[in-house]
């Protein structure tokens, strides 16, 4: 940038300094990028900000004019900071000495204003706040803020203890009857209703809770009575909820008649440490489990979802007549906040360094429903069915009976009555030529003398298998649905057609439905 064009920076402002100003500051820290435009012309540069006021690293760059500094608080409101300019470097390319405004716009957006010292305006921009780790809280016998928003918080009674690697000291335990942390609410964790966002946590939940006043036991909560709504919650359902014992719920709430929320498929009260992520994009919220997506629900929030309420580690807000609620028993370690929602593989990499699913992709890949299948069927002829079968067996498990039940209202959809199906068996594994027996109870056994059915190769056998687990299915769908049998045809590939490159993945064995449009 030439020396009469304006510069845009940011600066380094001494919080302990302006201690009555911090709270209003806390919302600009973090790191925003943009671009600024001259106010005589339309000359455009790249602006960048690092605002750092706990540990008072503040600095501005325009990376194409090589050209930046620190400045100097002047003032503070709720929306907006002045600061007065100082370049270090680029000194010849930029203006100096300058004045900066900045308002924020939105949760996610600020402008900026720059204007010489006699207060005639030169630049101006729009700046958006660079999507990062908000709050990371390792709870390593404390509840420190390890990211650069240092939002502090306090811990009460809870212990140190084992963590998820074994390190000790490395987590807190929370004995469920008065243990809890707080973290003081902040502008970085409080997310609102359009605000994509990421809640990781790793639990190892006691199996059976001291408090069950209700049937859940928070684990991550910001909600108090009083509050119009939360923006997230993670909590583990107590012995008192009867079968979802085990399970985890998240929610958000916007004090409408919808509430989001959903309960995990799997159970966690196997008194092992667990990673829980809970994360938001678009109009999606997903809950992974493991690494692995075990759920995911339609986002329905209408209206506001921050609250005022700090965020508890091991307990709910404050509930009706001041007391709290659902104080958890066992263990947190390493919470984390981002304000985006990060994508399975990062979420996978946070679980494990090892990538445990090769399949994931940098999207959420959410189950559909019946509307969204029919239409995929209709428009690609060919939908995939992941149908748990034990092993050896073709008979339907009670476990598979969700997801055929969806299956039989796709085949029964009045969309789909001018074609006909077919399914297809498929079988993990890779097949041999050594013969093959199984007896009674479905287990391989070396002697025919022993055996229920024998098969040349195990190839034979793989292919049977594949047919009946197809067959199987249709029987279910023609028992239970009102599709006409001679409109479904089953038949197997066993395992010749694998859909995940790793064989021995559970993600082969499942039934292929195709749909055929008569001519």
């Amino acid at each position: 940038m030439p020396k009469n064009f304006l510069s845009l920076f940011f600066i380094s402002v001494l919080l302990a300094l302006f201690s009555s100003a911090s709270a209003n500051f806390e919302f600009f820290n973090g790191t925003w990028e943009g671009q600024g435009h001259q106010a005589n012309n339309n000359s455009k540069w790249k602006v960048k900000y690092i605002i750092n006021g706990h540990e008072k690293k503040f600095n501005f760059s325009h990376s194409d004019l090589e050209c930046g500094g620190v400045s100097t608080l002047q003032n503070v409101s709720k929306n907006s900071v002045i600061f007065s300019e100082k370049l270090t470097f680029g000194i010849n390319r930029c203006v100096d000495n300058g004045r900066v405004e900045l308002k924020k716009i939105d949760s996610d957006t600020i402008k900026y204003m720059w204007s010489y010292k006699d207060g005639k305006q030169g630049a101006e921009g729009v700046l958006k706040r660079k999507l990062s780790l908000v709050a990371h809280y390792k709870l390593d016998g404390n509840a420190l803020d390890a990211s650069i928003n240092k939002n502090h918080g306090s811990v009460f009674q809870a212990k140190s203890a084992l963590d998820r690697n074994g390190k000790s000291g490395g987590a807190l335990s929370f004995d469920g009857v008065d243990d809890y942390v707080t973290i003081p609410n902040s502008e970085n964790i409080n997310f609102s209703k359009d605000q994509d966002f990421t809640v990781s946590v790793w639990a190892k939940p006691s199996p059976l809770q001291e408090n069950t006043a209700i049937v859940y036991n928070p684990i991550v909560d910001k909600w108090a009575i009083g509050q119009k709504g939360y923006p997230y919650v993670i909590r583990y359902w107590n012995q008192s909820s009867g079968k979802d014992h085990g399970k985890v719920q998240v929610a958000r709430y916007d004090l409408s008649k919808t509430h989001p929320h959903t309960l995990s498929k799997k159970t966690i009260k196997d008194n092992k440490f667990h990673h829980l992520v809970y994360s938001k994009k678009g109009k999606k919220l997903y809950l992974y489990i493991d690494g692995i997506l075990d759920t995911c629900i339609e986002d329905s929030t209408l209206n506001e979802t921050r609250s005022a309420s700090s965020v508890q580690f091991g307990r709910q807000g404050m509930g009706k007549n001041g007391n709290n609620w659902g104080f958890f028993k066992g263990v947190i370690d390493d919470v984390r906040f981002y304000n985006y929602s990060l994508s399975p593989i990062q979420i996978n990499k946070l679980y494990s360094s090892v990538n445990t699913n090769p399949e994931l992709t940098e999207k959420h890949v959410c189950p559909k429903s019946v509307d969204e299948l029919v239409e995929e069927i209709k428009e690609l002829q060919v939908v995939d069915f992941e149908i748990p079968f034990e092993g050896n067996h073709w008979r339907i498990q009670e476990s598979a009976k969700k997801e055929l039940d969806k299956l039989g209202k796709v085949l029964s959809s009045n969309k789909l009555t001018s074609g006909s199906f077919e399914l297809v068996g498929h079988v993990a594994g890779i097949s041999g030529t050594n013969k093959t027996c199984i007896d009674d109870n479905h287990k391989f056994v070396r002697s025919s003398r022993y055996a229920k059915e024998c098969w040349e190769t195990d190839a034979d056998w793989a292919m049977v298998l594949s047919e009946r687990r197809a067959n199987s299915v249709k029987d279910y769908l023609v028992d239970n649905f009102s599709v006409d049998k001679n409109r479904i045809k089953a038949y197997g590939v066993g395992n010749t057609q694998h859909k995940i490159s790793d064989p021995d993945n559970p993600g082969n064995r499942r039934v292929e439905v195709k749909y055929i449009k008569n001519k």
